[in-house]
């Protein structure tokens, strides 16, 4: 939905964009560098925060979740399992306060992370729980879900070029508006 959403906001206003898929370190630098505006998908409690970048208002909110073939009571029970990982992700800071970094296989994408639990490589992977039921479904898993054990909540937004506070102001507004009108949650709910 974030992609319809800044569609939205870009028609309102009257400004054109110019999506461009890359992994999330590519991403980040692009704004860094000046080379993008505005970066899709970041997180206010990740080191997302520390990127050089300005934070619109937070437009979602997901858990960080364990996913697996087996169950697991809690993110201590996890000591000794192999988790599966997105490089650079929020997940990463929190399991190794947890003293799990250890365990942990980093990975380039989620369909990647899952396919490791669904070929037996990783016994868990750490995944926002949407993310994660998209990504079984597209994988066709039957066995693996959500052990329900949640590590950390995520406040999802869009980062904004730090040399561009105006940008930032107009995207609030726009989001503040779009959020009183139902259309995020017609968004989140397609």
């Amino acid at each position: 939905h974030d992609v319809e959403l800044l569609s939205e906001i870009a028609n309102e206003l009257h400004m054109h964009v110019d999506l461009k898929l890359m992994p999330w370190d590519d991403a980040i630098n692009a704004v860094r560098a000046k080379k993008a505006d505005v970066v899709m998908g970041a997180d206010v409690i990740t080191d997302d925060t520390d990127s050089n970048m300005l934070m619109t208002i937070p437009l979602a909110d997901d858990m960080m979740t364990v996913f697996g073939k087996k169950d697991v009571e809690s993110a201590g029970a996890l000591y000794g399992s192999r988790i599966a990982v997105i490089k650079e992700n929020g997940a990463m800071a929190i399991l190794k306060s947890y003293m799990l970094d250890s365990y942990c296989t980093y990975y380039d994408t989620y369909t990647e992370a899952f396919q490791s639990v669904e070929s037996d490589k990783n016994d868990f992977v750490v995944s926002n729980f949407a993310v994660g039921n998209v990504i079984i479904r597209s994988l066709g898993s039957k066995d693996i879900k959500s052990t329900g054990v949640s590590i950390m909540q995520n406040h999802f937004c869009f980062g904004v070029r730090e040399d561009k506070p105006e940008l930032l102001d107009n995207i609030n507004t726009e989001l503040v508006k779009l959020s009183s009108d139902g259309e995020i949650n017609r968004l989140q709910d397609k």
